[in-house]
């Protein structure tokens, strides 16, 4: 059976990334903890509820999950239920 999980680096650049980070840290009010019992605890923020924070990464977050989807579906001979 085909292994379907791949792994792929630097999808997002260091600078997107660093800017990420730097707006996360900015908006502690905006942060959402989750404290599972039993499980990985994490924070985070909701883009689409902090788009005025968001704006500019949102695109070209968006761009990059799209081109390496695509990447992942040549890779891996994934073609269109219509082809």
């Amino acid at each position: 059976m085909e292994n379907y999980i791949r792994q792929y680096y630097d999808v997002l650049d260091k600078e997107l990334c660093g800017t990420l980070i730097r707006k996360f840290n900015e908006c502690e009010s905006n942060q959402l903890s989750t404290m599972p019992s039993k499980s990985r605890q994490f924070t985070e923020i909701i883009f689409r509820e902090n788009m005025n924070i968001f704006k500019d990464e949102f695109g070209a977050c968006l761009k990059s999950f799209q081109n390496i989807i695509e990447k992942y579906k040549q890779d891996m001979n994934i073609r269109s239920v219509n082809s």
